[in-house]
């Protein structure tokens, strides 16, 4: 299914997280961990996957939209895992594209780019190192019970 196809927004996508999503995944990054990994190979019109403990969001340059969705307990308690170095488990979970939130990708303009130039705060220098750079339990907010799911049970 690609691009145009999709115009419908009432597909169901089954996600396989396989043991080579898990291989290729990176702990700790939100573009790169299993889920992300899984989803881009699945759904090949995807340019960028980002999942983080909120949201999973994926950019469909041909149509030029912005799909969101709820990230499901699943994924959640696969990236977890992931990022506390704890054995892999295969999950699938279902993406519906009736549920997802359609936004249009923002237009490149030297307004909202300012000329291609980094718009952000200025480069920071890291003074001391820290010792667990994982802190995906302390960010999660009300999502705090997948947490204790992941680690315990």
């Amino acid at each position: 299914m690609k691009g145009k196809d999709m115009v419908t927004y009432n597909a169901r996508h089954r996600i396989y997280v396989t043991e080579q999503d898990d291989k290729k995944s990176v702990a700790g990054n939100s573009r790169h961990c299993a889920v992300a990994v899984a989803i881009g190979r699945q759904l090949e019109w995807s340019s960028h996957v980002d999942v983080n403990s909120q949201r999973i969001r994926i950019l469909d340059p041909e149509n030029r939209e912005v799909m969101e969705w709820i990230t499901p307990d699943q994924a959640l308690v696969a990236a977890i895992r992931k990022d506390e170095n704890m054995p892999f488990k295969e999950i699938s979970f279902v993406l519906d594209e009736s549920l997802a939130k359609i936004t249009p990708m923002k237009a490149y303009t030297p307004r909202n780019s300012k000329g291609g130039k980094r718009t952000g705060a200025p480069e920071r220098t890291v003074t001391a190192k820290r010792k667990n750079k994982n802190t995906s339990h302390r960010t999660m907010g009300t999502r705090s019970d997948l947490y204790q799911k992941a680690m315990y049970g």
